[in-house]
């Protein structure tokens, strides 16, 4: 290839960089405006309610307990196996599928 070609493949990869950069750059600045427009909506509705901060987070600890009790019991109830061979990392998670077919219970 020649060095003028083998430059300009280089140039572009730069100039692409740049504008992926920028790209990330302006998407993460609307998610922070998202962010805080929520969190205002949110302060709006709580006062409208009142509900105050200290309720939110007792209800934020509670579906944070509940998921991890989830997560948990299923944890659980995989590591029982199902007394075939496959190792845990192979078996079919629920609404998963595997290499030797669908998962218990589900019709492809």
């Amino acid at each position: 290839m020649p060095l003028h070609a083998a430059e300009s493949q280089v140039v572009r990869a730069i100039e692409e960089t740049t504008r992926q950069t920028k790209r990330a750059q302006h998407a993460e600045a609307v998610r922070r405006r998202q962010r805080a427009r929520l969190l205002e909506l949110m302060a709006e509705a709580m006062s409208e309610l009142h509900i105050p901060f200290s309720e939110l987070k007792a209800a934020q600890r509670n579906l944070a307990h509940d998921a991890r009790d989830a997560h948990n019991a299923y944890n659980a109830n995989d590591a029982q196996g199902t007394g075939d061979r496959l190792s845990k990392s192979t078996r079919s998670k629920p609404g998963r599928t595997n290499a030797a077919g669908p998962a218990a219970g589900q019709v492809r």
